[in-house]
């Protein structure tokens, strides 16, 4: 019986001995082709169908990620005849001596940015332990939701979290809302008060010394 592991392996179709479009998962092909043996496939099994086997390495995690980039290598091929995507570092360069101080502030305001967003869309969780998610498109709902309650065209909302569908009161809809708001409100909060500390930095060393996530994450603990 071919399991999830087998279904969920990854190929990619070659053209002259190359890659030559995106992944897939092997299951796909394995709907077209029964014939494969149920087990992972070889160069050898699938070759003849214009595929080889891929393996993409986790991307690892960058010990400094706001003056280093971390991006995709070229893939290559291992002696097992799989193609294989790995990942290199990269410094960030911030040019000559004279413009390095700039550069390293806007690149830092960029980074910071970044990590006000994830932060802000990445979900809260209510003290009940509901999760609740904070991306745009939910926050945009949550507004809606709450101006119609409070409108009197709604008393209650049918809505659907990670956990399930609910219906809930135009209180309980309200106090998601309330939370979301003041969740996004403290992470834009955060994302100034380390702008701040950025803008005050006089000197490139000052710059490096500043730790944008600890400072963010502190910032954020504070504005909650």
């Amino acid at each position: 019986m071919i399991g999830e592991t087998q279904m969920q392996q990854l190929l990619i179709p070659i053209s002259d001995e190359a890659p030559s479009g995106p992944p897939l998962y092997a299951g796909n092909l394995r709907l077209y082709h029964q014939h494969l043996p149920d087990r992972h496939l070889q160069y050898d099994d699938v070759a003849s169908l214009g595929f080889a086997p891929f393996v993409e390495k986790p991307r690892p995690v960058s010990s400094d990620p706001f003056f280093e980039y971390v991006e995709q290598a070229p893939v290559e091929q291992d002696a097992d005849k799989a193609w294989v995507q790995n990942w290199v570092r990269t410094p960030v360069s911030f040019g000559n001596e004279s413009d390095r101080e700039p550069l390293l502030r806007a690149h830092l305001l960029d980074g910071l940015a970044d990590l006000r967003w994830q932060r802000e869309t990445g979900g809260i969780t209510l003290p009940d332990g509901t999760p609740v998610r904070t991306d745009r498109h939910t926050q945009s709902q949550l507004t809606a939701a709450v101006v119609q309650v409070q409108a009197g065209v709604l008393s209650e909302v049918r809505w659907k979290l990670d956990t399930g569908f609910v219906t809930l009161s135009g209180p309980e809809i309200t106090a998601i809302a309330t939370a979301v708001t003041g969740h996004v409100a403290a992470c834009f909060a955060a994302e100034e008060t380390v702008a701040a500390q950025i803008a005050a930095a006089a000197t490139v060393e000052d710059l490096r010394a500043i730790d944008i996530q600890a400072a963010f994450d502190a910032a954020l603990t504070n504005a909650q």
